[in-house]
């Protein structure tokens, strides 16, 4: 959310805190085309919490679509995939820009997994010194989870210059996933990989 005083935009979303936008009433976007989904139930939400008065802007936004599990192979759902596509035809059909697609790092972001296990131990002193300093006293292994203690035993036994290679490692599986950001606005996937 950016904006101040008079205007506020807040994700797709202009406020107008004096309430004074021109024509219709500004919570109300037409359903998509299956009559499913309605922008205003957000609007109204975001309205009633600020109490400012929200219309839709309305821009082209270039979408990616991603309608399988491109690292594990883990099985989706027909009826998954499909609402997937369904979403993506109906985005299209309001003018949107949208292509199968995805940042090209999610089909191998896996390989990455030992240097995110080092970077995650090296949270867990941290974290436990400030549960720590909380308390007042030593936090004891019963308080916390216990594997919370094996990974912060496993980060005290290594170097800083293990820690940097890691670091090294996940910014350069990562950077392509921000260069991808950069040229699209939504990444269009399957909330679950079977129906709820």
């Amino acid at each position: 959310m950016v904006g101040g005083g008079e205007h506020l935009v807040a994700d797709g979303l202009e406020a107008d805190p004096g309430g004074e936008q021109a024509g219709g009433h500004p919570l109300h976007d037409p359903p998509l085309p299956d009559g499913t989904g309605d922008a205003g139930d957000l609007r109204a939400v975001f309205e009633r919490l600020t109490g400012a008065t929200t219309t839709a802007r309305r821009r082209r936004l270039h979408i990616g679509v991603l309608d399988h599990d491109p690292e594990l192979g883990l099985a989706v759902h027909n009826a998954c995939r499909a609402w997937v596509h369904q979403t993506a035809t109906a985005l299209e059909a309001q003018g949107h820009h949208v292509e199968t697609g995805w940042p090209a790092p999610l089909d191998h972001l896996w390989g990455t997994f030992a240097a995110f296990g080092v970077l995650s131990d090296a949270t867990r002193p941290p974290m436990l010194d400030w549960v720590s300093d909380r308390l007042g006293r030593t936090v004891r292994a019963d308080e916390v989870s216990g594997s919370v203690f094996e990974e912060a035993a496993r980060a005290r036994a290594r170097g800083p210059g293990e820690v940097q290679a890691a670091r090294k490692v996940v910014d350069a599986a990562i950077a392509p996933i921000h260069r991808w950001w950069q040229d699209h606005d939504l990444l269009l996937t399957p909330t679950t990989f079977q129906p709820a």
